[in-house]
């Protein structure tokens, strides 16, 4: 396969995934907008159960598949021919993720589609909240959604992996209450999933449950200092700090600003927050370094005007004798 355009000549092709009934992957210029290449595979969008064709997804109840007529040997051989096209071994699981990576998302939908069926349970796992991710990214968040909810189901003991990705899939279709509960699930058999954890704290603030959202954070901030959970519980802070700050909970803001720590100085609201709250404790001059903090990240905040009116009469009622 070329790796230039056949219209403009230039090395700017990637694959993309786009949508006509079905989802398709796209060879596109990025230069130019030529359409190089175009795969339409069978997109299996039905929820898998154990005896489901890899490549359709419908239920087998013999040896043809009702759906696309193909035997498990000729389902198997397909997808060792869509693996060649990716991936140099016999591992489908690696394989989706090469695909995906490169974005060719409906050939990796393939790919950890059979997966799930033929890779040891882990792996079996990572491959079907994969194929779930994969079933939304292509445009399909109602086969998503099914999917993840039969996995759940049909597990004896649902795992981790499988209440987290039908969590993030009720989000995804509004249904915010199942989407709590489900991330509730998720925490009880691990409760080191942070991220899962500061998602949960942000639907319950959705639903107006600041008080059980503020106890998720504490609880995130108090077991890890990883960066790809704090980026989401810092906005979670800034969030709950608002919510706090309109009830004139300055109590609660300042206990989690002390959970915080030193995230705060990566956020400006976070720290007009802290500069509000130390303007009311009585500390004029450690609020205004905190002030000066939060303008240096950014210039202008709704709550910079109430900070400057707690700090002015901190800075002005002073009379040297």
């Amino acid at each position: 396969m070329s790796d230039k355009c056949n219209q403009c000549q230039k090395s700017t092709l990637k694959w993309i995934t786009s949508r006509l009934e079905f989802p398709i992957d796209v060879l596109t210029c990025s230069d130019c907008g030529h359409r190089q290449l175009m795969e339409d595979w069978t997109p299996p969008l039905s929820p898998l159960y154990d005896n489901s064709c890899a490549n359709c997804s419908a239920e087998r109840k013999g040896q043809l598949c009702p759906s696309c007529g193909l035997s498990e040997e000729e389902d198997l051989q397909v997808h060792q021919e869509l693996r060649a096209l990716v991936f140099d071994g016999e591992d489908f699981l690696a394989a989706a993720r090469a695909a995906n990576r490169i974005g060719r998302r409906l050939l990796a939908l393939k790919l950890a589609t059979i997966a799930v069926s033929t890779e040891v349970p882990h792996r079996s796992e990572a491959a079907r909240a994969l194929r779930i991710w994969l079933l939304s990214a292509v445009g399909e968040p109602k086969a998503a959604y099914e999917d993840a909810l039969t996995w759940v189901k049909i597990s004896e003991e649902p795992t981790s992996l499988a209440w987290g990705s039908f969590g993030q899939q009720c989000e995804h279709q509004d249904k915010l209450a199942d989407a709590a509960e489900a991330y509730e699930q998720a925490l009880a058999i691990d409760p080191a999933q942070h991220i899962i954890r500061v998602r949960r704290a942000t639907i319950l603030l959705d639903q107006k449950r600041e008080g059980q959202a503020l106890q998720e954070l504490l609880h995130t901030l108090a077991a890890t200092q990883e960066e790809s959970a704090m980026i989401g519980a810092r906005a979670v802070a800034e969030r709950l700090c608002e919510s706090m700050d309109k009830r004139a909970n300055h109590d609660g803001i300042m206990e989690l600003l002390h959970a915080l720590g030193s995230q705060i100085d990566h956020s400006a609201p976070l720290l007009a927050y802290a500069a509000y709250c130390t303007a009311l404790a009585g500390n004029g001059r450690d609020a205004k370094a905190l002030f000066k903090k939060a303008q240096r990240i950014e210039a202008h905040l709704e709550i910079y005007e109430r900070v400057q009116q707690k700090i002015k009469p901190l800075q002005t009622g002073w009379r040297p004798w």
